[in-house]
């Protein structure tokens, strides 16, 4: 199998590698049972245990189908979500690698559409590439607590922010947790 990172509609090309690990030796990936030397670093919500998985069974829905599992589970914001709204839910809960969070990670929508996860995020990173009046604050969040303690907020630290990106108009939602 080529090591090749397939494309995810919902998390940014730039940081979907982080959620594999590359092994030094290949292993066998659990679900087709090609060599791989990526491997998904996260554990999916199933009865099973199918470590390893490679990014492609991951991308293209066989592991989910094969071991009927979900690697995002809710919470997520799918209530503004209207047009093919249960293809959108099975593309980010069957298709889509989870990113890392100190509570439940969160997808919020926009535009009819879940958003892209682009990064993890800080204040210091908001600030040096301007976005600061450029974001709107997730609905999961208290905007208001959040507009005032962002200074605080840090890229890897206790309080964590999440960067995602409308897919349709580009609008970026912050979505931040603690530890």
């Amino acid at each position: 199998m080529p090591n090749d990172m397939p494309k995810f509609k919902y998390v940014d090309d730039n940081i979907v590698k982080k959620f594999f690990i590359k092994k030094r030796k290949k292993v066998l990936c659990k679900c087709c049972k090609k060599e791989t030397n990526l491997v998904y670093c996260s554990i999916p919500y199933c009865e099973d245990d199918i470590e390893p998985l490679c990014p492609e069974c991951i991308a293209n829905g066989k592991a989910a189908e094969k071991f009927d599992c979900d690697f995002i589970d809710e919470p997520f914001d799918s209530d503004n979500i209207i047009e093919n709204r249960d293809e959108k839910i099975e593309e980010l809960t069957k298709r889509t690698p989870q990113y890392s969070a100190w509570q439940k990670p969160y997808y919020p929508n926009h535009c009819d559409d879940f958003c892209k996860f682009i990064s993890y995020i800080g204040y210091k990173e908001l600030k040096e590439r301007n976005l600061l009046d450029k974001i709107i604050i997730s609905s999961y969040n208290d905007e208001d607590f959040v507009r005032k303690n962002i200074e605080d907020l840090e890229a890897e630290g206790n309080f964590q922010g999440y960067l995602f990106g409308c897919l349709k108009c580009g609008q970026l939602i912050l979505h931040t947790d603690f530890d």
